[in-house]
């Protein structure tokens, strides 16, 4: 008789459930904690070898199931791979970032990067949507004043707190520059992203090639001449690197 209460129909045979996935990777509550502790570049070099390793067994899996007499033995289980924290993830959508461990990206990772590229490109591209009020006949002028050019007063107004980061805005022309040609880190510093905003009219530019889908080109920033004056990519200092990249983090959220 099956045991645990399982009672086969009358006429019919009892065929045991199959045993339950054995956990290739996190085997035991000890062990995933651990590979939660491990570093991004860590996790990175083991998620290489794991889809390497997933992907001979896919590969044995085909042979077995096209050859079963010259391939008797089917694949094993795949392993799972280590979760990124969506935190590491953000990070390795920063171009600086993610070539310092590139050497370590494995295949499925690359999908997911270059499908979040495109996504945030469409987004940018897509023009903003403005909803108008219905006009109201009983709005007072001060009031139709306000909504048509989003007049602002002091209530949004905050004080400066010394230490804190100050929100730098992004021109426009940035972000079509980034759709044709990669913009070196030296340009999100503070003090050139302010350049770029006070001569945004003077500053030198170039004609695009068109981009896919599209007839004509645009003009762009000059990143060859602009550089000169912005400085190379390598000659920042740390600090000046880490001020950069955050600044470039949120030039990619934006």
């Amino acid at each position: 008789m099956p045991q645990d209460g399982n009672i086969a129909p009358a006429g019919e045979e009892f065929v045991a459930p199959p045993p339950p996935r054995q956990p290739r990777t996190h085997t035991s509550p000890t062990i995933i904690q651990m590979l939660k502790g491990l570093s991004l570049a860590s996790k990175l070099q083991r998620n290489k070898k794991i889809e390497a390793k997933n992907d001979n067994r896919a590969a044995k899996s085909l042979d077995h199931e096209q050859d079963p007499e010259a391939h008797p033995e089917p694949r094993s289980e795949t392993a799972s791979l280590i979760t990124i924290d969506p935190k590491d993830l953000n990070r390795l959508k920063i171009p600086a970032i993610v070539a310092t461990f590139r050497e370590w990206i494995y295949p499925s990772l690359s999908v997911f990067l270059a499908d979040e590229d495109v996504k945030e490109k469409v987004k940018r591209k897509s023009p903003p949507v403005l909803v108008l009020a219905a006009p109201d006949d009983k709005q007072t002028l001060e009031e139709a004043r306000v909504l048509k050019r989003r007049c602002m007063d002091g209530s949004s107004h905050v004080a400066r707190v010394v230490g804190t980061f100050m929100p730098v805005d992004f021109m426009n022309s940035l972000f079509k520059t980034e759709l044709h040609v990669v913009v070196p880190l030296p340009f999100f510093l503070n003090k050139n992203l302010c350049v770029l905003i006070d001569e945004a009219s003077t500053l030198p530019t170039i004609k695009s090639n068109p981009l896919p889908g599209e007839s004509k080109g645009i003009h762009i920033l000059d990143i060859d001449k602009l550089s000169t004056r912005f400085r190379k990519e390598l000659s920042i200092t740390c600090s000046q690197w880490t001020e950069a990249a955050l600044n470039m983090y949120r030039f990619q959220q934006a």
